[in-house]
């Protein structure tokens, strides 16, 4: 059995996709017996502008993809769906993450997106809230519908060695993190908001740290009018093997987003031992697990008051580093591969024969 990755375009506000595509793979391939590989095919060229992306990416990779395609195939980003029309769809996986993109927009490469997906052999999702969604708005098979978590590395885990402060270039002061890029459901406005309440509050020391994308010009105005602008510090986007560090230079985690199909900060945030205070909304409850403080993103004072606790009561900060290193303990990418391997071993047995 050979096992094919379809990869994800290398867009910088997908680096989850990328770092879900190899760790998944470095986890499956000890797993593999002498008769199994894998291995990854990438879409041709680079990130091009539109209108240049779109010939890249809905014309240019099926037709290449069709011509590697494995006994096996795993689209790793449901964002690519579509490849399903061009490469076995009975032998082929699609992992989905999130239904966002759909129940917010439903326009034409959504729903193209979407029926590719459904008809694909198997479909993985990346939480049961995922799940819910996806068999809400597809009709799908829920027997052909598998939740399996992914996972947390080990490096989230280790014991820090230096400053981090320092490997990473940054000044020393106290830090609320937030990570991911600016699209509306990540909730920036909220984000600001909050951030701006604290300083407001008794947090005139405070600064937030941010790895992602830069903010639009929206997002820019609102921290000028909320005056915290001069107290936020922009990373851009971080490499994943300095993701450890940057938790660690934190006091807490951010995390407002309006919602979410798996949530991979609230997770390696609680493997480093970092407080999480969070949107109790998507998959989020169902990943922290009791393991950090919730509320609801539309009310910044909610979240605003969970940090405001957490930053004064080092009992709940202590109880929160425990709880969460032991709920991110839960999510192994070892788990992550073995289920996967499953699926792909079945959908070899039903297509073996023909």
């Amino acid at each position: 059995m050979n096992v094919v990755l379809f990869e994800a375009f290398p867009d910088s506000y997908r680096q989850s996709m990328a770092r879900y595509s190899s760790c998944l793979k470095s986890a499956l391939t000890p797993l593999l017996v002498s008769d199994e590989s894998i291995s990854s095919f990438f879409p041709p060229g680079r990130v091009a502008p539109k209108p240049a992306r779109y010939w890249a990416e809905y014309i240019l990779y099926p037709r290449t993809a069709r011509r590697h395609t494995g006994e096996v195939n795993h689209i790793i980003d449901h964002a690519y769906g579509y490849l399903t029309g061009w490469i076995e769809p009975q032998r082929t996986v699609v992992t989905v993450h999130d239904m966002i993109a759909l129940k917010t927009r439903r326009g034409l490469i959504q729903r193209h997106n979407l029926r590719g997906i459904s008809r694909a052999a198997h479909v993985i999702c990346d939480s049961e809230a995922t799940r819910s969604e996806f068999l809400r708005l597809s009709g799908y098979s829920p027997k052909q519908t598998h939740t399996i978590h992914a996972g947390v590395g080990e490096e989230f885990f280790a014991e820090p060695t230096g400053d981090p402060f320092e490997q990473l270039g940054l000044p020393k002061a106290r830090y609320l993190l937030h990570l991911g890029h600016v699209f509306p459901y990540k909730n920036i406005p909220g984000l600001l908001h909050v951030f701006a309440q604290l300083v407001r509050g008794n947090g005139t020391d405070l600064f937030l740290l941010r790895a992602g994308g830069a903010f639009t010009r929206e997002q820019q105005r609102l921290a000028q009018q909320l005056g915290i602008a001069q107290r936020i510090r922009h990373m851009g986007y971080v490499p994943s093997d300095q993701l450890p560090l940057l938790y660690r230079c934190a006091e807490l985690l951010l995390f407002p987003s309006l919602d979410e199909g798996f949530g991979f900060p609230v997770l390696e945030a609680m493997a480093c031992g970092l407080p999480v205070v969070a949107s109790e909304r998507g998959s989020l409850p169902e990943v922290a697990g009791g393991a950090a403080l919730l509320a609801d993103p539309s009310h910044p004072t909610a979240l605003a008051d969970q940090a405001r606790e957490l930053l004064r009561d080092s009992a709940l900060r202590s109880q929160l580093k425990e709880a969460g290193r032991k709920r991110a303990l839960q999510f192994p990418w070892d788990s992550t591969a073995r289920k996967t391997l499953e699926i792909y071993r079945r959908i070899y047995e039903a297509t073996a024969a023909r």
